[in-house]
């Protein structure tokens, strides 16, 4: 996902493996790691699942929680950010999960 290398319809599209880039959960948007991290309707419930497990590490408060999570947070936490080593594994544990959770192949 880093690399932008996935089975995503925005990657595959851009290679030739997919006939378009918009995702199938109906928003009209391209399916892009971000999208799919963040918006795509298709993973609400594991999202929220996702969200509330990063959220209650406490790196924000609730006003803040989702103006904060972006696709680098949820990547790359450790990069750049003063975020502890505890914290990182929490959010890359979180974001497995997620991954898990969703069942598509990436």
């Amino acid at each position: 996902m880093l690399l932008y290398d996935t089975m995503l319809k925005d990657d595959s599209y851009k290679t030739g493996t997919s006939a378009s880039p918009i995702c199938d959960c109906g928003s009209g948007e391209s399916e892009t790691t971000e999208h799919f991290l963040l918006r795509c309707s298709n993973y609400t419930a594991a999202r929220k699942v996702m969200f509330e497990r990063i959220e209650s590490i406490g790196l924000f408060s609730h006003d803040q929680f989702h103006a904060n999570v972006n696709e680098h947070l949820l990547l790359a936490p450790s990069d750049g950010c003063n975020i502890t080593k505890k914290d990182d594994l929490q959010i890359k544990d979180a974001l497995f999960e997620y991954l898990t959770a969703v069942e598509r192949s990436l």
